[in-house]
């Protein structure tokens, strides 16, 4: 899957070069801006529109290096004109670079970014940075400002389905006491909550207004034209906001979005101008930077329009509805694509919890198994009091996205993780990497989680539920062999334990029952891993993580609190087993299993009373195997002394499970509080922590110490063959012995 670089250089053709851009800003380039696109805006909508100031060149980029990115593809060292956004600025900013980028074509797209406060100085600073550096790649990103306690009831004013504002706490009050106080008394406290509401709502807007206007001059001081919308952008429209969810629905991308299928719709909020002005803005290469505000014709006031603060999460969904609708219909060419590709949420807060992380964030979530699963295992209120609100708010803003887009909530200490994983639409580490590997890591604690629209998961017993058809093409495509299909089928009809498939067969693990001649009654059949596949047009989307995630789940993982995903298959509660696997030898993948299983070994294939019979050649291929195994996670806790919650484990159990410092972060009790001395984190001017964490557990402890794969160091590999279980290797190479061939 091309990366975000290559989609900005390849995707459409160029909206403006340079040139264009910087003689927009002539005589002859302000009438011209002015013009705008052929519908220009509202008069209502042009009242939002700030002056334009004089165009600065923007500063050369953070100084910090973009992991996984090859150099060719880096935009900070790429020397080739016709690779880069923008060519490189010298460090006094002179005419000479002006000239130097009038050729350089931008290809734009755009984002959607809450930015989530409150936030010191130095940490806006940071993010204005990381929205300059990524506008130099072309991803312009649209803003909308949130603070702290914006959204809490009483504050932002709320709709229902036909756009009425409903009534708050106090006046809800006053309705239930108004049989026994009277309606004089009712009238009276009803007009001083409405008034109560209307001094927050005016609080709240002068809050509003001051960090647009503030986040808007830092991005002009770093040479980047902004664009604050001191005014409704949106208005409350019922009849509108329906016809516009009905055409989204029209139009939508080929993924069923489950959006449809859980809760009412968002505020009723439509574009006032049909997003005109802020089209306007991108025309004319400016950061839009939005108050979360709309205007609403009040019927308690003979229907006078007022502009009303409004939750920042409607705003950004209404955003992502509307300007994906006019992505649709805008067939002009030159226009500016308004189609989001990217969502992001900065905050303070970090990733999404997870359970199997230990607390720590998500790396990925494939919103079409794991959403459900997530909101109802959920323990983490205290101290992530906006990560469900947030993770509903990227949901929904996806379904209306292509398929392809990401979103991603991220804390601001890691603007260098960032711009990485919206570079390359990956997280910071592969989600299948197990977690005890990755602990130790110094940014664990910060590291954004990518949310994806996903593949649904399925996990079926039954063969005969198995469409063959759609099974063969895909192991053919995966493995780019001819599947001899009577026997495979017939062969599995006999040993299949389970097949996991994503979505409409793009991939699939086929998990069967073997046993080994000898085999006693007592003997548990292997959990054998038979095939692994999926589409090769899908390699770097997330679906082989997502799979192998269901896999572990339904395996070795089973058991575990963190197991509980609800995806057709034992729901979590059961035994784990041991999962085995064979490749060969020298096949490329062999470098993503070593990573993900607890050991391996070269096994001969060859049975044994057929090896007198076979030539050297032959005897050399069935050599050529390396036997692969995960343990069961359970069975390796006990070893190493490490507790794992059970899939029976209460929120009071996760809490008492931890230790003191993480159960208080989850409580929600300060550490001051509780008398836990806290460690100083030294973070630099980019937030990235300096001081890695230390260990907090002899597990820890041994696995840091940890890197048992070829190449890794030549450290040592924790123990994790139990004394009473020496046969079990020999008994998996046996059985890879009596395994015939699928390939015709």
């Amino acid at each position: 899957m091309q990366n975000l670089i290559l989609e900005v250089l390849n995707a459409q053709p160029s909206l403006r070069d340079s040139k264009q851009y910087i003689n927009s800003f002539g005589p002859k380039g302000k009438a011209a801006a002015a013009a705008g696109p052929k519908a220009g805006p509202s008069r209502r909508a042009a009242r939002n529109v700030a002056p334009r100031l004089p165009y600065r060149p923007p500063p050369p980029p953070p100084s910090f290096a973009i992991p996984n990115v090859p150099p060719h593809l880096d935009p900070s060292t790429s020397t080739s004109t016709s690779h880069t956004a923008v060519a490189d600025a010298p460090a006094d900013g002179t005419q000479a670079y002006l000239e130097s980028s009038a050729d350089v074509s931008i290809q734009q797209h755009t984002a959607l970014v809450k930015v989530q406060g409150p936030f010191t100085r130095r940490q806006l600073e940071s993010i204005a940075d990381g929205m300059v550096y990524l506008k130099k790649l072309g991803l312009v990103s649209v803003i909308v400002v949130e603070g702290e306690g914006w959204s809490q009831p009483g504050f932002a004013a709320e709709f229902d389905e036909k756009g009425i504002a409903l009534a708050g706490a106090d006046e809800r009050e006053a309705q239930e006491l108004a049989p026994w106080t009277g309606d004089a008394a009712f009238r009276s406290k009803c007009a001083q909550a409405r008034e109560l509401t209307r001094q927050r709502h005016v609080s709240l807007r002068r809050a509003m207004l001051s960090d647009v206007q503030s986040l808007a001059d830092m991005l002009q001081e770093r040479g980047a034209p902004s664009r604050p919308f001191l005014g409704p952008l949106l208005k409350v429209d019922a009849d509108a906001a329906a016809m516009a969810e009905e055409g989204s629905t029209e139009t939508s991308s080929a993924w069923s979005s489950p959006r449809r299928q859980r809760r009412g719709p968002r505020s009723p909020l439509v574009s006032d101008d049909d997003l005109e002005s802020l089209r306007a803005a991108l025309a004319t290469d400016h950061i839009p930077i939005i108050a979360p505000l709309a205007l609403y014709s009040d019927p308690n006031e003979a229907g006078a329009e007022r502009s009303v603060p409004v939750k920042a999460d409607d705003v950004l969904v209404a955003l992502a509805r509307d300007m994906a609708a006019r992505a649709e219909y805008d067939t002009e060419e030159g226009q500016v694509d308004l189609m989001p590709v990217r969502l992001m949420v900065i905050n303070r807060e970090g990733g999404i919890p997870s359970h199997a992380r230990g607390g720590n964030p998500h790396l990925a979530i494939n919103l079409a198994s794991e959403y459900s699963h997530i909101k109802k295992s959920f323990i983490w209120s205290q101290s992530h009091p906006t990560a469900l609100s947030n993770l509903d708010m990227v949901y929904d803003c996806l379904s209306y996205m292509p398929h392809t887009s990401s979103g991603i909530v991220v804390s601001h200490r890691s603007p260098r993780s960032l711009i990485a994983n919206l570079i390359t639409n990956k997280a910071a580490h592969s989600p299948s990497l197990p977690y005890a590997l990755l602990k130790s890591r110094q940014d664990v604690r910060h590291t954004p989680t990518i949310l994806r629209p996903g593949l649904s998961i399925r996990v079926i017993q039954d063969l005969a539920k198995v469409d063959r058809s759609k099974m063969t093409q895909l192991l053919e495509a995966s493995f780019r062999r001819k599947l001899d299909a009577d026997r495979y089928y017939a062969r599995l009809e006999e040993k299949l334990d389970f097949v996991i498939i994503t979505g409409d067969y793009q991939g699939a693990a086929i998990v069967t029952k073997e046993t080994v001649p000898g085999d006693g009654a007592q003997d548990e059949p292997i959990a054998y891993l038979d095939k692994f596949a999926v589409l090769p047009q899908l390699q770097g989307s997330g679906t082989v993580d997502f799979l192998w995630g269901a896999l572990r789940d339904e395996v070795q993982g089973l058991g575990l609190l963190d197991a509980l995903n609800d995806n057709g298959g034992k729901g979590g509660f059961g035994r784990g087993r041991d999962l085995v696997w064979k490749s060969r030898a020298d096949n490329p993948v062999n470098r993503w299993y070593y990573e993900r299983s607890n050991g391996f070994v070269k096994v001969d294939t060859t049975p044994p009373e057929q090896r007198s019979s076979k030539t050297a050649e032959e005897l050399a291929r069935g050599r050529n195997w390396v036997l692969f195994w995960c343990d069961a996670e359970e069975r390796l806790s006990k070893m190493s002394g490490e507790r794992r919650l059970g899939a029976s484990a209460s929120a009071e159990d996760v809490l008492s499970s931890m230790d003191d410092e993480d159960a208080a972060a989850i409580g929600g009790v300060s550490n001051a509080k509780m008398g836990i001395e806290e460690e100083e984190e030294d973070y630099d001017d980019y937030g990235v922590r300096q001081r890695q964490r230390r260990p907090t557990s002899p597990f820890e402890r041994r696995i840091s110490q940890l890197d048992p794969r070829p190449g890794g160091g030549g450290q040592r590999l924790l123990p994790v063959i139990a004394p009473d279980e020496a046969g079990r290797l020999e008994r998996w190479a046996r059985m890879t012995c009596y395994i015939p061939s699928a390939w015709a």
